[in-house]
């Protein structure tokens, strides 16, 4: 089943941008397909998507005081600040609060599903795993990304697929069995003491065999780029020889047109 999530609104008070509060519904709480919101400069359109990707990926529970306290409102003296996010998943309504303490330089969440509050950030499970920093950057993006997005010299694009369909899995997964086989052989008793011996020592040849092939493979890599620079300097060379063929072909249609010319007029 499609999982839809809509922005219903946000509020701020007390942060770097002017206090406000948007409301993306129309007069029976249904979110409209399009809003357009219009900020002059100044007004502060980067700390606002600043906060919707913190609201969205929780983010900011990582955040040094420094970076926290950026976001006070500037000439404030007041020790606290507030952003809340509205969301509408399968249309189940969902609240995420951000409670700014400049102070101790810390940032709380709340998230609130249905009529239950909890203390910290927790997203529904059908939309969680889109919720991480690196993906809400793609859909609350600013400009600058907008532009490098298909660059060639940027690798937007590559981490947008890899994010979408959450390539980034397999080496958690990776991680997860090797500390689960860990935590699991650690402390075997006597009785299977042998056959988990075995079975290490089966796992220590087949590490043994991928670490070979990755040497393998990288001296294979190296020696195509290789190969590869070799064939494109003589495919230059080629055409070089080529051209020098032509320019040789032509030099001698001139000269034959000219010796038949000059046989007609010693003839005559």
């Amino acid at each position: 089943m499609a999982t839809t999530m809509r922005i219903l609104g946000w509020r701020s008070s007390g942060l770097r941008c002017p206090d406000h509060e948007i409301n993306c519904c129309d007069s029976e709480g249904n979110p409209f397909r399009t809003t357009l919101i219009q900020m002059p400069n100044g007004t502060g359109k980067t700390t606002t998507l600043a906060l919707l990707r913190a609201a969205l990926s929780g983010s900011a529970q990582t955040w040094e005081p420094a970076q926290v306290v950026e976001f006070r409102k500037k000439g404030s003296t007041d020790d606290s600040g507030y952003f809340q996010l509205r969301l509408a998943v399968n249309d189940r309504r969902v609240t995420i609060s951000m409670q700014f303490d400049f102070e101790s330089g810390e940032i709380r969440y709340r998230t609130t599903k249905g009529s239950g509050q909890e203390t910290g950030f927790d997203p529904p499970l059908e939309v969680r795993r889109f919720l991480s920093e690196e993906f809400v950057s793609f859909y609350v993006f600013d400009g600058e990304l907008a532009e490098n997005l298909m660059k060639r010299d940027h690798i937007h694009a590559e981490k947008a697929v890899e994010s979408l369909f959450q390539v980034h899995l397999l080496s958690h997964m990776k991680n997860w069995l090797t500390d689960y086989w860990d935590e699991n052989t650690r402390d075997v008793n006597v009785t299977t003491e042998k056959g988990v011996t075995r079975r290490k020592n089966q796992l220590s040849k087949w590490i043994g065999r991928r670490n070979q092939l990755l040497i393998e493979k990288t001296k294979l890599v190296s020696e195509c780029s290789s190969l590869e620079e070799d064939l494109h300097h003589h495919q230059k060379l080629h055409e070089h020889e080529l051209a020098k063929q032509h320019d040789q072909a032509a030099r001698i249609d001139a000269a034959s047109t000219k010796v038949e010319r000059l046989k007609q007029q010693l003839l005559e």
